[in-house]
């Protein structure tokens, strides 16, 4: 009983974490807070459903195509809104307020495409077990405990070890110093917003 409650807690530790890591990133690069950040676990999750389950395309398309088009929205997100704001030196409650707002507009598209009826996630690995360490557990709970950890590491290893993410790092720390280096702070946040709703889609895929 005990090994099973442990994979389980692994299981939904590692995908709260990455939710976690967007609120992260999006902090230490803006400054910020945003409530449009749970939303788009909502909308990789139906996202992922859309292309897994409604346009049957292979599971590894359907995750690729949720990355993109998530990581797309929350550019489009930062350039839209949040930049559009910072532009005009409103004061940063405002920010928060037109986060609230996307996140209601996010909520009520979702609402008018899909409808309200509950909708499940399709069984990738249909209902077959996996024993690792005398743990016995289904596939699928396997699979999404790896592809959290790997994320988890992907990320590390991107902003620790690529150039591109070290200067991520430096403009979250210092816009001026950074820009004065020649790197591009304003790039950087929009990627970094970017990145944070594409993971935050990848974790509402997994809790589909």
């Amino acid at each position: 009983m005990f090994k099973i409650l442990l994979i389980n807690g692994l299981i939904i530790g590692g995908i709260y974490a990455l939710i976690a890591l967007g609120y992260s990133l999006i902090y230490r690069a803006s400054g910020l807070m945003t409530f449009a950040q749970g939303d788009m676990i909502t909308l990789g999750a139906y996202l992922g459903l859309t292309f897994f389950r409604i346009m049957h395309l292979p599971f590894f398309i359907s995750f690729l195509l949720t990355f993109i088009c998530a990581f797309l929205v929350g550019v489009l997100l930062e350039r839209g809104v949040i930049r559009a704001l910072l532009d005009k030196n409103v004061i940063p409650i405002y920010i928060v307020l037109a986060t609230i707002a996307v996140s209601y507009i996010i909520q009520n598209s979702m609402q008018a495409v899909f409808g309200t009826t509950t909708l499940r996630f399709p069984q990738v690995f249909g209902v077959s077990t996996l024993t690792i360490f005398g743990i016995t557990a289904q596939t699928e709970a396997y699979a999404c405990l790896l592809i959290s950890l790997a994320l988890m590491l992907m990320l590390h290893l991107f902003m620790t070890k690529t150039i591109f993410g070290i200067a991520m790092h430096g403009a979250a720390m210092d816009p001026m110093a950074a820009e004065s280096c020649g790197i591009n702070s304003s790039l950087t946040t929009g990627i970094t917003w970017g990145l944070a709703a594409a993971i935050a889609s990848i974790a509402g895929m997994l809790l589909g």
